[in-house]
């Protein structure tokens, strides 16, 4: 019978470490399953990040192509773009835009920021604007691109530089139809070495 009882007895001691140990598991399990689900939900809060108050959307690396009766007008890339007010106008960074001219040739544009009215797509681009062609090279800080008309319009100062001419205004036109320009406002420069002021 001693036997008998020490046997039940270490029997029962075991049981009890057992079930402290099983205990001890079990809580580790749990404890490592809340703090795994705490931490996707954080990431899943950091995911939505690009969201941001005020706008409606946020994307990165975005591509607008415009066409008119199935012809391609421009493209316009951009590292990121913000759609505001219910999508009617759109916030770009980093923007480059492709005109397509009628006599097949090509304009580029580069610029810092940039608003697109997505109803129209008329464009706003500001900060080191600069339009190149095969022809010229046009800066300043900000200008207004109709669609409709095709007609590009800046009203502050500007730079245009080509091979044999180089002038300053402070105002400009750029009819991209009919390819001309018209400066106004304290217009200075040269063409093949002979300066104007006008």
């Amino acid at each position: 019978m001693p036997i008998l009882h020490n046997l039940m007895k270490s029997a029962s001691r075991k049981f009890k470490i057992g079930l402290f140990l099983g205990a001890i598991v079990t809580g580790c399990i749990v404890f490592f399953v809340f703090v795994g689900v705490r931490m996707v939900g954080k990431k899943q809060e950091q995911g939505t990040t690009s969201i941001t108050s005020g706008a409606n959307m946020s994307i990165d690396n975005v591509h607008q192509t415009a066409t008119r009766d199935g012809v391609k007008e421009w493209s316009l890339e951009a590292r990121s773009a913000k759609l505001m007010d219910s999508g009617e106008k759109a916030l770009f960074t980093n923007v480059s835009v492709v005109f397509y001219l009628e006599d097949k040739s090509q304009v580029m544009m580069t610029a810092k920021e940039g608003v697109l009215n997505t109803a129209t797509n008329d464009l706003t681009v500001t900060g080191n604007v600069v339009i190149d062609n095969s022809s010229y090279t046009m800066r300043t800080e900000k200008l207004h691109y109709k669609n409709n008309s095709r007609i590009v319009t800046v009203d502050e100062f500007v730079k245009i530089s080509g091979k044999t001419m180089a002038f300053n205004a402070d105002a400009l036109t750029f009819d991209m139809n009919k390819r001309k320009i018209f400066m106004k406002g304290n217009v200075r420069g040269s063409i093949n070495g002979r300066f104007y002021d006008i």
